[in-house]
């Protein structure tokens, strides 16, 4: 069992917790107990997401080009109590006038079915032009609970692994 304490900032928002050591396999249950403050207490319990391995797109080094006006395939192999699978894009840009732009997606998909598309009109809204950004996969389970007024979600997330590699699902993206 794993003991983790999280505090929180200063704009009253839990950060996540992150790190190196595998907190959970999957499928454990993870309690959580919140001592209260602006949010009254509570305790929630939600099932912690096992890991999938990301079959494609290939992630085997480089940069991925993504064509902003073409859906985008994922495909995945099932791990234990996966939950949702969450395809994340983000990308940055420099204006004309010398400020910069920074976006980010992510689209959810029933870890079970094995794949997703993330559809060119979510794609269309990444910067264009050459702008750089990341690609990555990781599973999540939440459940939200009643505290007080407040509606609280409780988030657990596993970074996916590349099938190639092994390593992260993730890598820099090219928006031409």
């Amino acid at each position: 069992m794993v003991e983790l304490t999280i505090s929180p900032g200063m704009d009253g928002t839990y950060p996540p917790a992150t790190g190196t050591a595998q907190l959970y396999a999957g499928g454990e249950s993870l309690n959580v107990i919140a001592a209260g403050g602006d949010v009254p207490a509570f305790e929630a319990t939600v099932t912690a997401p096992g890991s999938v391995d990301v079959t494609s797109p290939s992630l085997t080094g480089g940069l991925l080009m993504i064509d902003r006006s073409m859906d985008f395939p994922v495909a995945w192999t099932e791990g234990m109590a996966v939950g949702n699978v969450i395809v994340r894009f983000s990308g940055f840009e420099m204006m004309s006038d010398g400020g910069s732009r920074n976006v980010s997606l992510g689209c959810s998909f029933e870890g079970s079915s094995g794949m997703g598309t993330v559809p060119a009109s979510a794609l269309g809204n990444l910067p264009g032009g050459g702008a750089s950004g990341a690609f990555s996969v990781e599973t999540s389970m939440s459940t939200d609970v009643m505290a007080g007024g407040w509606l609280v979600t409780v988030n657990a997330s596993s970074i996916a692994r590349a099938e190639e590699t092994g390593g992260a699902a993730s890598a820099g993206t090219t928006y031409p």
